[in-house]
């Protein structure tokens, strides 16, 4: 779980059937590990435009403001860029 107390994040989950092929996908990557490499930014910026459109269907896309809580459930894809400077709690299990 993630609880923000300041700033904001923006989160992008996908369930554990996605694949890996789905989700890193870059029109100029020339292999699967170039866009793994990459920092959070760069895969929301240059991979997650190129989703494939079964994975983009299943995706939760969204901002967390101060006060609330995320969980990922265990498995799940995820990628958080915060969106500004941000001050969080988080434990994982």
């Amino acid at each position: 779980w993630n609880t923000l107390v300041s700033g904001s994040k923006r989160w992008v989950l996908f369930p554990p059937e996605v694949e890996a092929h789905q989700v890193f996908r870059t029109e100029s990557a020339t292999s699967l590990s170039e866009d793994l490499a990459d920092s959070a930014s760069h895969w929301l910026h240059h991979c997650y435009p190129n989703v494939d459109e079964l994975a983009a269907s299943k995706c939760i896309d969204f901002v967390q403001h101060p006060g609330e809580t995320v969980y990922v459930p265990n498995g799940w894809w995820h990628n958080v860029v915060n969106l500004e400077f941000s001050i969080a709690v988080t434990q994982n299990f």
